[in-house]
């Protein structure tokens, strides 16, 4: 709850201002529903009494919130301790003129049983009504109209001093900002080396500054920590990525032997048989080097090395030099294969084939693993095209569309991650 429009307080915790524990009870609070004006009271430390309205009081609510606030302190202060009332009005919606009177009655019977009464976070006109209500009951001395929670606190000291009585602790505002900035070097810019202050044990900000270099201490040896484990994890990756394109390469060498005999075996006299056998070891052997050329760009995307080489080219040619790797899968699984190209995309651009290439495969490889009947239908369509002359860019949708059985839309956002695969 709000001791003031600028300090906010959860009932139950510590002041922000004071450090000091608050205090309530269910009991303690008012409410009207005819009127829906509600109050609260609060007990700050062990002589802060705050008693915060909400909404717009009617007649009947000023005698019965006067009755209830002396009840809660009657109960608080049994023996008739020493304490000092706060309103907070914060909260409070202008008063009927019903209420003017009432507010003068209530503030000549409050001041008898309060002794001093300090009032804050009021609008203008709640101001005024009190002002005036002051004026007219002559207490002048005994009532206290501040800015804010903060000032009443500070005129509640400053009459302890003068009574030689213990003060209540109040924060300093630039030393809060000092905490909040060591804070922010400590924690963001990892300043470990931070100087942070010791103070009294009786300063209220003594024990947090305590468990700041506590907090600093174990950030720095955790920190520490999680750089030698990323030390390691990034070794690790790097031996790893190593491992995969050494491997690779030792594997491409014979696959490039196999696929050269293979080709010079097919300008052979060969049998039927011999053929059908010397076509599935070429394409078996061809998927096989793709594969291996997907674990080498994997490794080099690892080690952020995986480089674009752009060149002028014929995307059309790409297209259905790509169809024409499944083209023999699709006959064989009686699969349709249909391809549109934009015509309003010039013959030659400029980017990189290979890698265009690549991707088309890729995506025409899984049509055709996971679509049984039916068909796949691929596109290039010009969406957007920028410049003139010389220099103009393409922006176009490509899609692979096949009647398989698809990607469960749970399981959609995981299959860009590493070697994940997902079925129905």
């Amino acid at each position: 709850m709000a001791f003031s429009s600028e300090i906010s307080q959860k009932p139950g915790g510590i002041c922000p201002v004071t450090g000091l524990p608050v205090t309530d009870r269910k009991h303690w609070q008012y409410n009207n529903p005819e009127s829906g004006y509600t109050g609260y009271l609060y007990l700050v430390g062990d002589r802060i009494v705050v008693w915060k309205p909400i909404g717009c009081p009617s007649v009947k609510d000023g005698d019965r919130v006067t009755e209830h606030i002396y009840k809660i302190i009657d109960e608080i202060f049994p023996g008739g301790g020493r304490f000092y009332p706060f309103f907070d009005y914060s909260g409070l919606i202008n008063p009927p003129i019903s209420n003017r009177l009432m507010v003068l009655k209530n503030l000549k019977d409050m001041i008898q049983r309060l002794n001093k009464i300090f009032f804050y976070g009021m609008n203008r006109t709640v101001k005024t009504i009190v002002r005036l209500s002051v004026q007219i009951s002559g207490l002048h001395d005994k009532i206290n109209i501040c800015d804010d929670y903060r000032q009443a606190v500070s005129i509640v000291n400053s009459k302890m001093k003068s009574a030689d009585e213990p003060v209540i602790p109040l924060y300093n505002p630039p030393e809060i900002r000092k905490l909040v900035t060591i804070i922010g070097q400590i924690v963001w810019n990892r300043e470990y080396g931070m100087k942070i202050p010791e103070l009294p044990a009786e300063h209220p900000l003594s024990e947090l500054y305590n468990a700041l270099d506590v907090m600093r201490y174990d950030l720095q040896r955790l920190d520490e920590k999680n750089r030698k484990t990323l030390s390691l994890l990034e070794q690790a990756n790097r031996v790893k990525s190593d491992f995969m394109a050494g491997m690779a390469h030792e594997i491409r060498t014979p696959l490039g032997g196999i696929l050269g005999a293979v080709d010079l075996l097919e300008n052979t006299e060969l049998s039927e048989e011999q053929q059908a056998l010397s076509l599935i070891l070429k394409s078996s052997a061809s998927v096989l080097l793709g594969n291996v050329n997907d674990v080498l760009d994997m490794s080099r995307l690892d080690q952020g090395e995986m480089k674009i080489y752009p060149c002028s080219f014929n995307p059309e040619k790409i297209f259905h030099d790509a169809l024409a790797v499944v083209r023999p899968q699709c006959r064989k699984k009686k699969l349709g294969l249909t391809f549109n190209f934009d015509p309003r995309i010039t013959e030659s651009v400029y980017s990189d084939p290979v890698r265009l290439r690549q991707i088309l495969i890729n995506l025409l490889h899984n049509a055709v693993k996971f679509t049984d009947s039916g068909k796949i239908a691929v596109s290039c369509v010009l969406k957007e095209k920028i410049g003139n002359g010389d220099s103009v860019i393409f922006r176009c949708f490509i899609s692979v569309e096949d009647t398989g059985i698809g990607i469960p839309k749970e399981k959609q956002n995981i299959i860009f991650d590493k070697f994940v695969q997902t079925s129905s």
